[in-house]
């Protein structure tokens, strides 16, 4: 047995860093569902987790080598070398609740563990690190069409980062007040001390000097420590940026397509050479070798390579890499939407669902054809065309013919069945494809759950703050959404442009490989690609065709494309090998083509330059350089705080601008009366005695209602207005007579809390007289009935005289 182990030093910043924001957030989950359910301390500090009480449950390791966390599971998923949620939440139950963990008087015995499970070694020690770099070299080199999708790559941007957000005051001279917004970037300290930690001191020293850092004392660790947090710093790279060669710049640029990821950026020396090579020759080695002086490669074990993770998005725009177009003055240019447009329009998508959401219904969920259930079980299943599966019912071995197909996949529908969709875009007059996207996007935000076959339901407490929030700060997680959604692909896109682009997967292996897990792997090259776009130099038009190319070549271990194996992609019946220039062009080209006229473009961060009628050229805005965190500030006009958000309509009604308004005004307006969609995503509220009665009766007074009405709308409240809620408050607590007022009567008192968890009864509902007995609102009386019906209930109708 090794000598005893350092203890397992961990933290929610370190497993974010290591795992990932999803996966934390599911061991989040999984601990609320009181899992790991049992927890064991052995006195040479290992952690030892039980997923359940039974005794064949997965169980999970977790110990510490000089100072790295290790982990292992037992599950078939960590077998093959794939991540499980067992590792994550087994960590955090560690971090959260160390006093969980019932101590043990004897040492974890490693060679019992490993030998159950028929390992003829343990690896631990002094050849861990060795044995890591031997599985790297072993992962570089398979071409495995299970490649998890790396969540990280797309929660780098944006999920990590925090804006900090400052407002100025309007200027003498009538200038207008800025709101600016400030990238925080998160520390890579601990990324550049886990890669330095390969250095002996003396070679700590002579970096430092080369990158003139000065190093406290003689001793290791606080040297380490120094340097680390001198070659983080945000200007550090900046500073060494300008004494690199053309050929280190452009392989510092290429390293991270051609890893694996461990913690660090990771990567096997011959691979990488072999990759680059071809295009700088010798240069690849010197390159290399002026990377590793000044400190932003390591070199370690084995001919590894090692920096930090997050250092690429540091790095600047590099014209070497994707050299501006020359010949841009022909370009035929379309502009992207100007400034904030499509933040502006995810709030008024927001609002008119608000107003307008009873009569808009999501799309019905697919029923799954009886050969796929025959086949895939209840797991998430390729959506094949019909036909295909009509087919091969029809077989007389139909498993033996299913698997000699390669299917196709077809086109994702829109999330709103087709007649809602329309009249919502009409009515937003908004192109259907960007209609869709962007509600896919409010789904991804949490601000909008689309149930199938029901009307959409937007999230009532978080609406208020989306609505007042600046579009500014809606544009980094309106665009770190659509880098995470793995519930579309772009070539969805492409296939509209160009129907013979057919993306199918091959039948044999589809019994291994989910639907999902195709669009996380295309979620995957998503992000590859626009971490490669960020390094365009902002406001120059760059040639597609130099995007294509350069993929091409960075391609070599499928960095810009990480599922050869996985999909299947056709063009008019002809099969595309992506490692064939040709065939990449071919396919690689209207992928790029549908991502930055649409998504990208959408989004207003690139302008598209066109020949004729053909796309060929594209250049980053300042809000695209923003976003990709080229820039670290942007600036634009503050909207206005309470000054004439409100506006008092005839008849009573109250009209709300709500980009900007105070959210005190907003919640008295939630109580005040029901919502409708206005014009321009505006609010349109309808002032009732039962709405202004729930405000008097939660604690509200008519002089401060109408106070804060005036303020609102910079101008008195009228005069009728005024007089109606002040007779209002006359009459709280006398007795009330309504009209029309339609009643829910349950058969027992459990009935209440089901309804409203699984139906849309909350939406109706005007008061609960007791368990049994709630006022609804009369418009919603028929909805309700057909919904409890669909669901299985037999609710019984009756009408007064």
């Amino acid at each position: 047995m090794p000598a005893p182990l350092k203890p397992l030093a961990l933290s929610e910043p370190e497993l974010k860093r290591i795992f990932g924001p999803k996966r934390l957030a599911r061991a989040e989950r999984n601990l609320l569902a009181g899992h790991p359910a049992l927890r064991q301390r052995y006195h040479n500090n290992v952690l030892l987790t039980h997923w359940a009480s039974a005794p064949d449950a997965p169980q999970q390791i977790l110990f510490s080598d000089r100072g790295e966390p290790g982990f292992d599971c037992t599950c078939p998923a960590w077998q093959r070398g794939d991540d499980c949620d067992h590792v994550v939440a087994a960590a955090l139950a560690w971090v959260r609740d160390p006093g969980s963990f019932a101590p043990q008087p004897e040492a974890f015995d490693f060679d019992q563990f490993y030998a159950d499970r028929g390992y003829d070694e343990v690896v631990l020690g002094d050849d861990f690190d060795d044995d890591l770099d031997e599985e790297l070299a072993e992962d570089s080199e398979e071409d495995d069409f299970e490649e998890d999708f790396d969540e990280a790559d797309a929660s780098e941007f944006g999920a990590s980062l925090t804006a900090v957000v400052s407002e100025s005051a309007p200027g003498t001279e009538g200038e207008p007040a800025l709101i600016t917004v400030g990238l925080e970037v998160p520390d890579l300290a601990p990324a550049y001390r886990e890669v330095l930690s390969a250095l002996t001191l003396p070679q700590m020293r002579a970096l430092a000097e080369r990158r003139g850092v000065r190093l406290p004392g003689n001793k290791r660790e606080p040297a380490l420590d120094a340097l680390a947090q001198a070659l983080s710093r945000p200007g550090a790279l900046a500073e060494v940026w300008p004494s690199l060669s053309p050929a280190a710049r452009l392989v510092l640029g290429a390293l991270p397509y051609l890893t694996t990821y461990m913690g660090v950026m990771r990567a096997q020396l011959p691979p990488v050479l072999d990759a680059l090579q071809p295009k700088l020759g010798q240069r690849a080695e010197t390159a290399l070798e002026e990377l590793r002086e000044a400190g932003l490669v390591v070199a370690g074990n084995y001919g590894a390579l090692a920096w930090p993770r997050g250092l690429q998005l540091r790095l600047p725009p590099d014209p070497d890499l994707l050299p501006p177009r020359p010949d841009s003055g022909r370009l035929r240019v379309r502009a992207a939407p100007p400034g904030l447009a499509f933040a502006a329009l995810t709030s008024r998508l927001l609002a008119a669902l608000h107003g307008a959401a009873p009569t808009l219904r999501v799309r019905p969920a697919r029923e799954p054809h009886p050969l796929e259930l025959k086949f895939f079980g209840s797991g998430q299943q390729w959506p094949y065309e019909p036909g295909e599966l009509e087919a091969l019912a029809l077989q007389p071995n139909a498993q033996r013919a299913l698997r000699q197909y390669s299917l196709s996949v077809p086109l994702a529908p829109p999330l709103l069945d087709d007649a809602s969709h329309e009249a919502l875009a009409r009515e937003q007059a908004v192109d259907p494809l960007v209609l869709n996207f962007a509600l896919g996007l409010l789904r991804a935000l949490g601000q909008v759950e689309m149930p199938p076959g029901q009307a959409p339901m937007v999230n009532a407490q978080t609406f208020v703050g989306f609505l007042s929030q600046h579009p500014l700060l809606l544009a980094l997680p309106l665009f770190t959404a659509y880098l995470n959604d793995t519930s579309w692909t772009e070539f969805d896109l492409a296939r509209r442009r160009d129907p013979d682009l057919i993306l199918g997967h091959p039948a044999q292996p589809v019994f291994n490989f989910s639907y999902s897990q195709l669009l996380q792997v295309l979620a995957s090259a998503r992000a590859a690609l626009i971490k490669l776009l960020r390094r365009a130099p902002a406001g120059e038009w760059i040639a597609l065709d130099t995007v294509v190319d350069r993929a091409y070549a960075l391609n070599a271990q499928n960095g810009l494309w990480p599922a050869p194996g996985t999909v299947i992609l056709f063009h008019q019946g002809q099969n595309l090998n992506g490692a064939h220039e040709t065939d990449w062009r071919r396919f690689y080209t209207p992928y790029l083509e549908a991502i930055v006229a649409g998504p990208l473009h959408w989004q207003g961060l690139i302008d598209l330059g066109y020949d004729k009628d053909q796309l060929v050229a594209f250049r980053l805005t300042t809000l695209g350089a923003f976003v990709l965190l080229q820039l670290e500030t942007l600036a634009a006009p503050a909207m206005s705080q309470g000054t004439s958000t409100l506006a008092f309509l005839p008849g009573g009604g109250l009209r709300l601008r709500p980009a900007g308004a105070k959210t005190e005004l907003v919640r008295l307006l939630g109580q005040l009366g029901q919502v409708s969609a206005g014009p321009d995503g505006t609010l349109d509220y309808a002032v009732s005695a039962q709405g202004a009665s729930q405000a008097l009766r939660s604690g509200w007074s008519s002089d401060r209602i109408l106070a804060v009405l005036a303020d609102g709308a910079g101008a008195p409240v009228p005069a009728e207005l005024a007089g109606r809620l002040r007779e209002w408050e006359a009459r709280t607590g006398e007795v009330q007579l309504y009209e029309r007022l339609a009643l829910v009567e349950l058969a027992d008192d459990y009935a209440l809390d089901e309804l409203l968890a699984g139906t849309s009864l909350a939406r109706y509902l005007l008061y609960r007289f007791s368990p049994r007995l709630v006022a609804i609102r009369p418009e919603g009386v028929e909805a309700l009935r057909d919904e409890l019906v669909a669901r299985g209930y037999t609710p019984r109708l009756e009408t007064g005289p």
